[in-house]
Protein backbone atom coordinates (compact mmCIF):
# COMPACT_ATOMS: atom_id res chain seq x y z
CA UNK A 1 0.00 0.00 0.00
CA UNK A 2 1.54 3.37 -0.98
CA UNK A 3 2.60 5.71 1.76
CA UNK A 4 0.43 8.73 2.53
CA UNK A 5 -2.57 7.16 0.85
CA UNK A 6 -5.90 7.82 2.50
CA UNK A 7 -9.48 7.04 1.66
CA UNK A 8 -11.84 9.59 0.20
CA UNK A 9 -14.47 9.41 2.95
CA UNK A 10 -14.70 10.47 6.60
CA UNK A 11 -13.17 8.14 9.16
CA UNK A 12 -16.52 7.66 10.91
CA UNK A 13 -18.01 6.34 7.65
CA UNK A 14 -15.45 3.57 7.18
CA UNK A 15 -16.73 0.02 7.60
CA UNK A 16 -15.94 -1.69 10.89
CA UNK A 17 -13.03 -4.13 10.74
CA UNK A 18 -14.34 -6.20 13.61
CA UNK A 19 -16.31 -8.49 11.30
CA UNK A 20 -16.66 -9.15 7.57
CA UNK A 21 -18.91 -6.78 5.64
CA UNK A 22 -21.22 -9.45 4.26
CA UNK A 23 -24.57 -7.70 4.58
CA UNK A 24 -25.83 -10.21 7.15
CA UNK A 25 -27.81 -7.56 8.97
CA UNK A 26 -27.34 -5.30 11.96
CA UNK A 27 -25.80 -6.43 15.22
CA UNK A 28 -27.82 -6.34 18.46
CA UNK A 29 -28.29 -2.90 20.01
CA UNK A 30 -26.70 -3.01 23.46
CA UNK A 31 -27.47 -0.76 26.40
CA UNK A 32 -25.95 -1.39 29.82
CA UNK A 33 -28.55 -0.36 32.39
CA UNK A 34 -26.52 -2.14 35.05
CA UNK A 35 -23.47 0.03 34.37
CA UNK A 36 -24.42 3.62 35.05
CA UNK A 37 -22.04 6.54 35.50
CA UNK A 38 -22.26 8.69 38.60
CA UNK A 39 -23.76 11.43 36.41
CA UNK A 40 -26.67 9.11 35.63
CA UNK A 41 -25.70 8.17 32.08
CA UNK A 42 -25.15 4.83 30.36
CA UNK A 43 -23.62 3.73 27.08
CA UNK A 44 -25.65 2.58 24.08
CA UNK A 45 -23.85 0.87 21.19
CA UNK A 46 -24.95 -0.99 18.11
CA UNK A 47 -24.63 -1.36 14.37
CA UNK A 48 -27.60 -0.30 12.25
CA UNK A 49 -28.72 -0.74 8.70
CA UNK A 50 -27.22 2.22 6.82
CA UNK A 51 -30.60 3.56 5.69
CA UNK A 52 -31.88 3.41 9.28
CA UNK A 53 -28.68 5.08 10.52
CA UNK A 54 -29.13 7.96 8.07
CA UNK A 55 -32.78 8.39 9.13
CA UNK A 56 -31.72 8.33 12.80
CA UNK A 57 -28.98 10.89 12.15
CA UNK A 58 -31.45 13.21 10.42
CA UNK A 59 -34.04 12.79 13.19
CA UNK A 60 -31.51 13.50 15.96
CA UNK A 61 -30.15 16.52 14.12
CA UNK A 62 -33.66 17.92 13.56
CA UNK A 63 -34.60 17.45 17.25
CA UNK A 64 -31.29 19.02 18.31
CA UNK A 65 -32.05 22.06 16.14
CA UNK A 66 -35.48 22.43 17.77
CA UNK A 67 -33.78 22.41 21.19
CA UNK A 68 -31.35 25.09 20.03
CA UNK A 69 -34.22 27.22 18.69
CA UNK A 70 -35.89 26.93 22.11
CA UNK A 71 -32.75 28.29 23.78
CA UNK A 72 -30.91 25.16 24.91
CA UNK A 73 -27.35 26.04 26.06
CA UNK A 74 -26.07 22.51 25.36
CA UNK A 75 -23.63 21.63 22.61
CA UNK A 76 -24.82 19.94 19.42
CA UNK A 77 -23.64 16.50 20.56
CA UNK A 78 -25.33 16.97 23.95
CA UNK A 79 -28.58 18.02 22.29
CA UNK A 80 -28.41 14.98 20.00
CA UNK A 81 -28.03 12.80 23.11
CA UNK A 82 -31.12 14.42 24.63
CA UNK A 83 -32.92 13.91 21.31
CA UNK A 84 -32.62 10.13 21.66
CA UNK A 85 -34.76 10.29 24.79
CA UNK A 86 -37.21 12.72 23.21
CA UNK A 87 -37.74 10.42 20.24
CA UNK A 88 -38.09 7.37 22.49
CA UNK A 89 -40.74 9.06 24.65
CA UNK A 90 -42.71 10.13 21.60
CA UNK A 91 -42.58 6.53 20.37
CA UNK A 92 -44.07 5.32 23.67
CA UNK A 93 -47.27 7.20 22.85
CA UNK A 94 -47.97 4.81 19.97
CA UNK A 95 -50.63 2.15 20.45
CA UNK A 96 -48.47 -0.98 20.49
CA UNK A 97 -50.12 -4.35 21.30
CA UNK A 98 -47.64 -5.04 24.11
CA UNK A 99 -45.84 -3.06 26.78
CA UNK A 100 -42.87 -3.79 29.06
CA UNK A 101 -43.07 -3.70 32.86
CA UNK A 102 -40.35 -2.78 35.34
CA UNK A 103 -38.93 -6.31 35.20
CA UNK A 104 -38.51 -6.07 31.40
CA UNK A 105 -41.21 -8.70 30.83
CA UNK A 106 -43.82 -8.23 28.09
CA UNK A 107 -47.37 -7.72 29.25
CA UNK A 108 -50.58 -7.51 27.31
CA UNK A 109 -51.74 -3.93 26.94
CA UNK A 110 -55.47 -3.33 27.46
CA UNK A 111 -57.20 -2.82 24.17
CA UNK A 112 -58.82 0.51 23.52
CA UNK A 113 -59.92 2.43 20.48
CA UNK A 114 -56.87 3.71 18.72
CA UNK A 115 -56.54 7.02 16.96
CA UNK A 116 -55.50 7.09 13.34
CA UNK A 117 -51.73 7.12 13.27
CA UNK A 118 -49.93 10.02 11.65
CA UNK A 119 -48.37 8.91 8.38
CA UNK A 120 -44.60 8.66 8.65
CA UNK A 121 -42.30 10.64 6.42
CA UNK A 122 -41.38 8.66 3.31
CA UNK A 123 -37.80 7.53 2.84
CA UNK A 124 -36.64 9.33 -0.29
CA UNK A 125 -34.34 7.31 -2.52
CA UNK A 126 -32.80 8.49 -5.79
CA UNK A 127 -31.32 5.76 -7.99
CA UNK A 128 -28.79 6.30 -10.75
CA UNK A 129 -28.67 3.14 -12.84
CA UNK A 130 -25.54 2.57 -14.91
CA UNK A 131 -25.19 -0.16 -17.51
CA UNK A 132 -21.88 -0.96 -19.21
CA UNK A 133 -21.36 -3.32 -22.14
CA UNK A 134 -19.71 -6.07 -20.03
CA UNK A 135 -22.77 -6.07 -17.77
CA UNK A 136 -24.80 -7.69 -20.53
CA UNK A 137 -22.52 -10.73 -20.72
CA UNK A 138 -22.66 -13.76 -18.48
CA UNK A 139 -20.29 -13.90 -15.55
CA UNK A 140 -19.62 -10.18 -15.62
CA UNK A 141 -18.05 -8.60 -12.53
CA UNK A 142 -18.88 -5.05 -13.56
CA UNK A 143 -19.92 -3.06 -10.51
CA UNK A 144 -18.64 -5.77 -8.18
CA UNK A 145 -16.30 -6.00 -5.23
CA UNK A 146 -14.85 -9.38 -4.39
CA UNK A 147 -17.58 -11.07 -6.41
CA UNK A 148 -20.38 -9.03 -4.77
CA UNK A 149 -22.50 -6.67 -6.86
CA UNK A 150 -22.28 -3.24 -5.27
CA UNK A 151 -23.65 0.27 -5.52
CA UNK A 152 -22.50 3.53 -3.97
CA UNK A 153 -24.32 5.57 -1.31
CA UNK A 154 -23.77 9.26 -1.95
CA UNK A 155 -24.66 10.32 1.62
CA UNK A 156 -21.67 8.46 3.06
CA UNK A 157 -19.51 7.93 -0.07
CA UNK A 158 -19.35 4.22 0.71
CA UNK A 159 -20.09 1.07 -1.31
CA UNK A 160 -22.97 -1.20 -0.28
CA UNK A 161 -24.27 -4.47 -1.62
CA UNK A 162 -26.81 -4.29 -4.44
CA UNK A 163 -28.91 -6.75 -2.44
CA UNK A 164 -29.08 -4.20 0.39
CA UNK A 165 -30.20 -1.48 -2.03
CA UNK A 166 -32.95 -3.76 -3.33
CA UNK A 167 -34.10 -4.29 0.27
CA UNK A 168 -34.24 -0.53 0.84
CA UNK A 169 -36.26 -0.07 -2.35
CA UNK A 170 -38.71 -2.74 -1.17
CA UNK A 171 -39.45 -0.86 2.07
CA UNK A 172 -43.16 0.13 2.15
CA UNK A 173 -42.26 3.73 3.05
CA UNK A 174 -39.63 4.12 0.32
CA UNK A 175 -40.24 6.88 -2.22
CA UNK A 176 -38.09 5.94 -5.20
CA UNK A 177 -36.95 8.23 -7.98
CA UNK A 178 -35.06 6.66 -10.88
CA UNK A 179 -32.86 9.16 -12.69
CA UNK A 180 -31.90 8.79 -16.34
CA UNK A 181 -28.55 7.15 -16.96
CA UNK A 182 -25.83 9.81 -16.75
CA UNK A 183 -22.53 9.18 -18.51
CA UNK A 184 -20.05 10.93 -16.22
CA UNK A 185 -17.34 10.52 -18.88
CA UNK A 186 -19.32 12.44 -21.52
CA UNK A 187 -18.35 16.00 -22.47
CA UNK A 188 -21.21 18.35 -21.63
CA UNK A 189 -20.53 22.01 -22.39
CA UNK A 190 -22.07 25.34 -23.28
CA UNK A 191 -20.78 28.80 -24.10
CA UNK A 192 -21.76 30.65 -20.91
CA UNK A 193 -19.93 31.06 -17.59
CA UNK A 194 -22.84 29.94 -15.41
CA UNK A 195 -23.03 26.26 -14.45
CA UNK A 196 -26.42 24.58 -14.88
CA UNK A 197 -27.65 21.17 -13.77
CA UNK A 198 -26.55 19.51 -17.00
CA UNK A 199 -22.94 20.11 -15.90
CA UNK A 200 -23.10 20.25 -12.09
CA UNK A 201 -24.90 16.90 -11.71
CA UNK A 202 -22.43 14.73 -13.68
CA UNK A 203 -19.51 16.57 -12.04
CA UNK A 204 -20.91 15.79 -8.57
CA UNK A 205 -21.56 12.14 -9.48
CA UNK A 206 -18.04 11.83 -10.88
CA UNK A 207 -16.09 13.58 -8.10
CA UNK A 208 -18.35 12.65 -5.12
CA UNK A 209 -16.53 15.12 -2.83
CA UNK A 210 -14.42 18.26 -2.99
CA UNK A 211 -11.32 17.20 -4.95
CA UNK A 212 -8.79 19.14 -2.84
CA UNK A 213 -6.23 16.75 -1.29
CA UNK A 214 -7.82 14.76 1.55
CA UNK A 215 -11.02 16.82 1.63
CA UNK A 216 -14.18 14.76 2.17
CA UNK A 217 -16.91 17.40 2.00
CA UNK A 218 -19.72 16.20 -0.29
CA UNK A 219 -19.91 17.64 -3.78
CA UNK A 220 -23.67 18.14 -3.41
CA UNK A 221 -25.94 19.40 -0.66
CA UNK A 222 -27.13 16.24 1.07
CA UNK A 223 -28.73 17.63 4.23
CA UNK A 224 -30.38 20.85 5.43
CA UNK A 225 -27.94 23.58 6.34
CA UNK A 226 -25.15 22.14 4.22
CA UNK A 227 -23.69 23.75 1.13
CA UNK A 228 -22.96 22.22 -2.22
CA UNK A 229 -19.43 22.38 -3.58
CA UNK A 230 -18.60 25.02 -6.17
CA UNK A 231 -18.01 24.02 -9.78
CA UNK A 232 -14.55 25.44 -10.45
CA UNK A 233 -13.25 26.30 -13.91
CA UNK A 234 -9.75 24.84 -14.05
CA UNK A 235 -8.79 27.61 -16.47
CA UNK A 236 -10.61 30.91 -15.76
CA UNK A 237 -13.55 31.48 -18.08
CA UNK A 238 -12.52 35.13 -18.56
CA UNK A 239 -9.20 33.91 -19.95
CA UNK A 240 -10.74 31.53 -22.45
CA UNK A 241 -11.53 28.58 -20.17
CA UNK A 242 -14.27 26.24 -21.33
CA UNK A 243 -17.47 25.56 -19.41
CA UNK A 244 -17.32 21.79 -19.92
CA UNK A 245 -17.45 18.81 -17.58
CA UNK A 246 -13.91 17.92 -18.66
CA UNK A 247 -12.65 21.29 -17.37
CA UNK A 248 -14.81 21.59 -14.24
CA UNK A 249 -14.00 20.23 -10.76
CA UNK A 250 -15.98 20.16 -7.51
CA UNK A 251 -14.38 22.29 -4.78
CA UNK A 252 -15.85 23.25 -1.42
CA UNK A 253 -15.98 26.99 -0.79
CA UNK A 254 -12.90 27.00 1.47
CA UNK A 255 -10.67 25.17 -0.99
CA UNK A 256 -12.13 27.04 -3.97
CA UNK A 257 -10.92 30.26 -2.37
CA UNK A 258 -7.60 28.64 -1.50
CA UNK A 259 -7.10 27.66 -5.13
CA UNK A 260 -8.16 31.12 -6.36
CA UNK A 261 -6.22 33.24 -3.86
CA UNK A 262 -3.76 30.86 -2.16
CA UNK A 263 -1.56 29.89 -5.12
CA UNK A 264 -2.71 26.26 -5.21
CA UNK A 265 -3.30 24.87 -8.70
CA UNK A 266 -4.27 21.57 -10.28
CA UNK A 267 -3.87 19.81 -13.60
CA UNK A 268 -6.71 17.63 -14.89
CA UNK A 269 -5.07 14.37 -15.98
CA UNK A 270 -8.38 12.78 -16.94
CA UNK A 271 -11.89 13.83 -15.88
CA UNK A 272 -12.02 12.96 -12.17
CA UNK A 273 -8.22 12.67 -11.73
CA UNK A 274 -6.30 15.74 -10.56
CA UNK A 275 -2.63 16.53 -9.93
CA UNK A 276 -2.39 19.29 -7.34
CA UNK A 277 0.64 21.54 -6.79
CA UNK A 278 1.03 23.43 -3.51
CA UNK A 279 2.58 26.91 -3.16
CA UNK A 280 5.73 25.14 -1.89
CA UNK A 281 6.00 22.93 -4.96
CA UNK A 282 4.67 19.66 -3.52
CA UNK A 283 2.41 17.42 -5.59
CA UNK A 284 -0.69 15.41 -4.69
CA UNK A 285 -2.62 13.02 -6.92
CA UNK A 286 -6.33 13.06 -6.16
CA UNK A 287 -8.95 10.77 -7.71
CA UNK A 288 -11.98 8.71 -6.62
CA UNK A 289 -9.73 6.37 -4.58
CA UNK A 290 -8.35 9.13 -2.36
CA UNK A 291 -5.18 11.23 -2.20
CA UNK A 292 -1.58 10.20 -2.86
CA UNK A 293 1.43 12.37 -2.06
CA UNK A 294 3.61 12.05 -5.18
CA UNK A 295 6.22 14.64 -4.18
CA UNK A 296 9.80 13.47 -4.72
CA UNK A 297 10.75 14.38 -1.13
CA UNK A 298 7.48 13.50 0.58
CA UNK A 299 9.31 11.97 3.56
CA UNK A 300 10.90 15.37 4.29
CA UNK A 301 7.79 17.43 3.60
CA UNK A 302 7.48 20.33 6.03
CA UNK A 303 4.45 22.09 4.61
CA UNK A 304 1.40 19.77 4.76
CA UNK A 305 -1.82 20.93 3.11
CA UNK A 306 -4.30 22.77 5.33
CA UNK A 307 -6.90 20.69 7.12
CA UNK A 308 -10.05 19.94 5.14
Amino acid sequence: RPAHRRGGRPAHARPSRSRPQTGLGPTPLRHRLDTVAIAGTCQVTGELDLADAIDLHNALTADAQVQADLGSPLTLDQRRSVAVGNIARRDLTLDYPQMVDDEHQPQTKPSKPSKPSKPSKPRDMVLYLHLADPATTAGSTTGSMGGWSVGRVENTATPVLAQTIRTWCGHPEAKITVKPVIDVAAHVHHGAYEIDGRISEPVALRDHTCVFPWCTKPARKLKPGAHAADCDHNHPYAEGGATCTCQIAALCRKHHRLKTHGHWRYLILTPGSYLWTSPHGYHYLRDHTGTLDVSHDRQRRRHPPPAA
